[in-house]
C-alpha cells in the first residue's frame, strides 16, 4: 500500500519538475527583450539590445532560465530549494562578470560602451576581478553547498568564450592549448580563491 502512494508521488514530482524547466527555460528567452533596456542602462556588454540582436542571448539566455528556475521556488505550487537566494545571486554576478570582464569580445556601436570602458584598464579589470572573489567568497560561506555558486558564476564567461559549438575538433584544441589559461584561467582564478577563503571561513567559524 505504502509503495503506492510513493509512486504517484514520484511521478508527481518529476512532472512538476520538467514543467518547471520547461517553464524557466521558455521565461528565460522571454524576459531577455524586456530586460534589454536595463542592460542598455547599465552598459552591459552582453545584455543589452544592440548584443541580443547579435547572438549574445547564447550568453544570457542559461543564467536568466536558471533565475527563474529557482525563483519559481517562492511560489507554493513547487518546491524551494536551499541555496535558491544565493543561486540567484550568483547568476546574476556571473553576467556583470561576463559584461564588464569581455569587453573586447562584444562589438558595440559608437557611445554604447563608452563608461565600460573603465574596465579596460588594469584598475577596473583587477578591481572586477577582486569583486568576483568577495562575492563568491561571501555566498560560498553562507550557502550550504559551493559548486552551485562557482558554476553559475562562471556559466556566461563560458559560454561567451568557449568555442562550445566549433567547426571542428582543431578548434577546440587550439583553444584549450592557447587560449583556456586566459579566457577561463583568468576568472576562475579569484572564484577558486573566493570559494576556498569562505570555505575554510565556514568551517572556521562551526569548530
Amino acid at each position: 500500500m505504502t509503495e503506492t502512494r510513493i509512486l504517484p508521488r514520484a511521478i508527481l514530482l518529476i512532472v512538476a519538475l520538467v514543467v518547471r524547466v520547461i517553464i524557466s527555460v521558455v521565461a528565460g528567452f522571454l524576459l531577455m527583450q524586456p530586460l534589454s533596456p536595463l542592460g542598455d542602462l547599465l552598459h552591459l556588454r552582453v545584455f543589452n539590445s544592440y548584443a541580443l540582436a547579435h547572438g549574445y542571448f547564447i550568453v544570457v539566455w542559461p543564467s536568466l532560465s536558471v533565475i527563474v528556475f529557482f525563483a519559481l521556488g517562492y511560489f507554493k505550487v513547487f518546491s524551494r530549494y536551499g541555496n535558491s537566494a544565493f543561486i540567484l545571486a550568483a547568476s546574476i554576478w556571473g553576467l556583470v562578470l561576463a559584461s564588464y570582464l569581455d569587453v573586447d569580445f562584444v562589438p558595440l556601436p559608437e557611445g554604447l560602451g563608452r563608461p565600460a570602458g573603465f574596465f579596460d584598464t588594469p584598475v577596473g579589470r583587477y578591481g572586477l576581478l577582486t569583486a568576483t572573489g568577495a562575492v563568491v567568497c561571501a555566498l560560498t560561506f553562507f550557502a550550504e553547498r559551493w559548486i552551485g555558486i562557482v558554476f553559475m558564476v562562471m556559466l556566461p564567461t563560458i559560454v561567451l568564450r568557449a568555442p562550445l559549438i566549433p567547426d571542428s575538433l582543431e578548434t577546440v584544441v587550439d583553444f584549450f592549448k592557447y587560449s583556456a589559461a586566459d579566457e577561463i584561467g583568468i576568472p576562475l582564478l579569484p572564484i577558486a580563491a573566493g570559494c576556498a577563503v569562505g570555505l575554510v571561513a565556514r568551517q572556521l567559524v562551526r569548530a
